[in-house]
């Protein structure tokens, strides 16, 4: 535990500069739970309390809740501190790897669609107005989609 407590010790250090935090190349989550781990070892080391009291004391201060996920995060914080100890690294965190939904911008049928449409269309023609219009009435009829695509002006402005 003391080897865990001085590896956090040294990630967790706040510098002067951020060429510190970046030199770390941890991911701010990543920075928060080792915090978490890092205190909560030391009041393990330094209270002598139990490991549910102490977690949930760093869990409190540091991620309070309003709908009582405390006990979850505590639960998962002993896990991260345990993991810790075990092999001197966190977890590996699947925070945003699955993708919710596909963004049509991202298609490449879409994007050649799109670009066509862009290429033959005047330069003073061009605006988020009259794309979205587009491709409210004519883009799924080019890609053969039974569903129309609706994108407000905005989106594709963002897409132009």
């Amino acid at each position: 535990m003391d080897q865990a407590i001085a590896m956090l010790e040294k990630q967790t250090h706040i510098g002067q500069s951020r060429a510190f935090e970046r030199q770390l190349s941890l991911s701010k989550f990543d920075y928060i739970r080792s915090i978490a781990v890092h205190r909560y070892l030391l009041l393990l080391k330094q209270n002598m309390s139990s490991k549910m009291e102490s977690s949930l004391s760093v869990v409190s201060s540091m991620m309070p809740s309003n709908n009582g996920a405390n006990d979850h995060r505590a639960r998962k914080l002993r896990e991260w501190a345990k993991f810790y100890i075990e092999n001197q690294a966190l977890p590996a965190s699947h925070q945003g790897c699955h993708v919710k939904t596909k963004s049509l911008v991202n298609d490449e049928d879409v994007q050649n669609h799109c670009l066509t449409w862009l290429q033959s269309q005047t330069s003073d023609s061009i605006s988020g107005t009259t794309l979205s219009h587009w491709v409210r009435t004519q883009l799924h009829i080019n890609l053969e989609l039974r569903d129309v695509v609706d994108i407000r002006e905005r989106t594709a402005q963002r897409w132009i």
